[in-house]
C-alpha cells in the first residue's frame, strides 16, 4: 500500500492491517519459509552413503525455492513495518498533543 494511502487511514485500520499482516507473516514463516529451509538444510547435509548423493540441480531448485520464499518475506515485512512507522508516529503525536495526526 502506498504511504499516502496509509496516512489517511484511521488509527483503529492501521492497527488492524497491521494485525493482518504480522498473522500472515507468521504463517507465511511457518509454512513455506520455514519447511523450504529446512528441507535445503537436510538435503545438503552430509552423508555417509555415497550413493545418496544430491546433484548440483537440486541444490540449485532448492535455494531457489527459499530465495523466492524470502522475496515474498521481505515483501510483507517492508509493508508491516510501513504500518507500524505510522502507528508509532500518530501514537506519539496522540501523547505529546492529544490530538490524532
Amino acid at each position: 500500500m502506498a504511504q499516502k494511502k496509509i496516512e489517511n487511514l484511521p488509527l483503529r485500520e492501521k492497527l488492524n492491517a497491521a494485525e493482518r499482516l504480522a498473522r500472515e507473516l507468521k504463517e507465511h514463516l511457518e509454512q513455506a519459509v520455514l519447511p523450504r529451509s529446512n528441507d535445503l538444510r537436510r538435503l545438503v547435509r552430509r552423508r555417509d552413503n555415497p550413493d545418496e548423493s544430491v546433484t548440483d540441480k537440486t541444490v540449485r531448485n532448492s535455494v531457489d525455492q527459499v530465495f523466492a520464499t524470502e522475496e515474498y518475506t521481505t515483501k510483507l515485512v517492508e509493508e508491516l513495518f510501513s504500518y507500524l512507522d505510522m502507528i508509532d508516529r500518530e501514537l506519539k503525536q496522540l501523547v505529546d498533543d492529544g490530538q490524532p495526526v
